[in-house]
């Protein structure tokens, strides 16, 4: 999992410290991750559009694991906008999985 004319490096697609007692450890980007490369020292990710980490909330993540606020769908491997009805919904956020939004008392949908 190693590369560079010492093997000093990690390979694509891996990431840490080739010379320490971890060595280098596969990316784990997720379906989100808009590829399954990382970067060699850190791990982060680069996610899909649309796509955060569950912990860290920024675009620059350890793992693309969840769709953004106001999005849903990402076990389709994107994140869809939810597009709730304003006049029906009590807010904008669906449910993140199901893509199912807040409905108004005596409205559904």
């Amino acid at each position: 999992n190693t590369g560079g004319r010492h093997c000093e490096q990690c390979r694509q697609g891996y990431y840490g410290d080739p010379l320490g007692p971890d060595k280098c450890q596969p990316c784990d980007c997720g379906i989100g991750g808009l590829d399954n490369n990382c970067n060699s020292k850190t791990g982060d990710c680069i996610c899909k559009e649309n796509v955060i980490d569950s912990n860290l909330g920024d675009n620059i993540v350890r793992r693309c694991s969840q769709c953004r606020d106001g999005y849903w769908g990402l076990g389709r491997g994107y994140c869809s906008s939810c597009n709730c009805d304003i006049d029906g919904s009590t807010g904008m956020i669906c449910d993140k999985f199901t893509g199912q939004c807040p409905c108004k008392y005596n409205r559904g949908g």
